[in-house]
């Protein structure tokens, strides 16, 4: 009943999201479904002792029957699951062979201790082998402290600011949460629990992140960055293409050669704590698109209601005519709003001409990745020209793809003049999935208009 239980548990998302301290869907908890089974075996272990023979048929043939559907698909039978299942087959041969192979309890015990020993290392050699390469995720030995030191902070210690202040920055971050070694504030984070509304936030401005605990930067916007009271931008190298507008004096560097890192002030940044003279209606702020809501919050708190007058908003947004065109490997079909991508590396160019002395944004709204089987990558006159064998061996592989190698994420290098950033996408499937499907990305400020 316990284990039944559990195994229900894990077939309920809700579960995972209440077990994770009502964070994102994780099923880490699952340790004491170890637990459950090791506790479950050692009150079972003395009945061992007193089956009867159709007691023991029941279980291995039960043990059998569990094995064929375990490997029933063709994908499920790899080298690591074939070796535990052999080891599950031996262990209950061993237990259902006691009182005709094995008269005495002393022999059980050492075959069933043995089995034990050769499932952990076999578990070992998958972990560390060349297969998995668990080993090669962590810091050569001495060498963890320098990578946690990295020039990124050290160039924004550099300025010896000792006021209280956060630094934003692209491409300069090598470790997730180095700040916080450091003893520096960044707009980086990645922890398993994240406070909800800074997620809700970061949903409602389109950041161009997929995840709710794990975000880097601020895409380099200019008026993210005042919110958050960032007062200094970090780049690496001579990436100045990424640097955002109103950091103009280099305060700090530290590091040399690729591994440079300079930090820029803006010294019109807010300080951490400010507060507003007026307020915007949240009816009205839900009204807004993405850009006008990230404007307005420059002019006013958002509350349902206020004794503090209502904000005079100003938006100076626009937005640009653009033509697409589709490259090889690609195709619309506007019926659908969808564009297929069947070759690696396809190209979709959306031609325009940008504004003068403006931040350049590419906004998805509804953005989904549903992706292709091996299958729909093959047109019909190709199709009708394979042969009976080709077209079986093809649809072998669909029906593996489908239950064990669908695609869960995706990504897009989006590219404009010398700017070139990432929007990943995630689906339903994939287990950091948090829902996201409207991003916005920033390809920088430009004073001459950017285009093509």
């Amino acid at each position: 009943m316990g284990i039944c239980a559990v195994e229900s548990v894990l077939l309920v998302p809700f579960a995972g999201h209440v077990l994770n301290g009502f964070s994102y869907v994780s099923n880490r908890w699952i340790w004491a479904y170890g637990m459950l089974i090791a506790y479950i075996f050692v009150k079972a272990y003395p009945e061992f002792f007193t089956l009867n023979v159709q007691e023991k048929k029941k279980i291995f043939m039960m043990s059998v029957v569990y094995c064929v559907l375990a490997l029933l698909a063709k994908a499920a039978r790899t080298q690591r699951n074939m070796a535990g299942v052999l080891v599950l087959v031996l262990a209950v041969f061993t237990v259902t062979s006691f009182g005709n192979i094995f008269l005495q309890g002393k022999y059980l015990c050492g075959m069933l201790s043995g089995l034990l020993v050769v499932s952990i290392l076999l578990n070992v050699s998958y972990q560390y082998s060349y297969e998995k390469g668990y080993l090669a995720e962590f810091a050569d030995a001495e060498k963890a402290v320098d990578k946690l030191e990295s020039n990124t902070d050290k160039a924004v210690l550099a300025t010896k600011d000792e006021s209280v202040y956060r630094y934003d920055q692209y491409g300069a971050l090598p470790y997730d949460n180095t700040s916080m070694y450091m003893g520096t504030n960044s707009t980086a984070y990645y922890f398993s629990l994240a406070n909800t509304s800074i997620s809700d936030f970061f949903g409602e401005m389109y950041l161009n992140t997929p995840w709710e605990q794990h975000y880097e930067n601020l895409d380099g916007r200019t008026i993210l960055d005042r919110l958050a009271s960032v007062k200094y931008f970090v780049i690496s190298g001579d990436n100045f293409r990424y640097l955002s507008y109103g950091y103009n004096k280099e305060k700090g560097t530290a590091g040399s050669g690729n591994g440079e890192c300079r930090a820029y002030e803006n010294e019109n940044a807010l300080p951490l704590g400010y507060t507003y003279d007026s307020y915007i209606p949240a009816e009205k702020y839900q009204e807004m698109d993405v850009v006008k809501k990230q404007q307005a919050l420059m002019d006013g708190v958002v509350l349902e209601e206020s004794t503090l007058p209502t904000a005079s908003t100003y938006f100076d947004d626009e937005n640009i005519e653009y033509r697409v065109e589709a490259g090889d490997g690609c195709s619309f079909v506007p019926e659908k709003n969808k564009i297929v991508v069947t070759k690696e590396g396809a190209q979709v160019k959306l031609v325009f001409r940008g504004l003068t002395d403006s931040e350049n944004y590419l906004i998805a709204d509804n953005l989904d990745y549903d992706s292709l089987s091996p299958r729909e990558l093959i047109g019909d006159r190709q199709w009708d020209k394979m042969s009976d064998y080709e077209r079986n061996k093809v649809l072998d592989e669909d029906r593996q793809w489908r239950y064990w190698k669908e695609t869960k994420e995706a990504a897009m290098t989006i590219s404009v003049s010398d700017v070139t950033k990432t929007m990943k996408i995630f689906t339903d499937k994939y287990n950091g999935y948090s829902g996201r499907h409207d991003f916005l990305c920033n390809m920088g400020y430009s004073r001459t208009g950017l285009g093509l």
